[in-house]
């Protein structure tokens, strides 16, 4: 069976800074796919923004060959997933 891959393909990865959201990132873009990796900064607790957690799984996407960009807004409004979507369009 041939192996999966994404290449051409971008990926919108939500909660991508840490957890299942950030080994979904790492899998995709080591499957050729280009992730956009977002991530608010939220502490895991959610009581404070921490130093950008997306930014480190994107260094660590690009230090394996990938390509990925840190993409901060939020999900939780119209506007903040139009310019998630806008991010990967670019």
């Amino acid at each position: 069976m041939p192996e999966l891959r994404f290449d051409d393909r971008v990926a919108v990865i939500t909660g991508a800074g840490r957890g299942l959201g950030r080994a979904y990132a790492l899998l995709l873009a080591s499957k050729g796919a280009r992730v956009v990796v977002n991530d608010l900064g939220s502490s895991v607790r959610g009581d404070s923004v921490e130093a950008n957690p997306a930014a480190e799984v994107v260094a660590e996407i690009e230090a394996a060959g990938g390509t990925a960009v840190v993409c901060t807004e939020s999900v939780a409004t119209p506007e903040g997933g139009r310019a998630i979507i806008d991010t990967a369009l670019d």
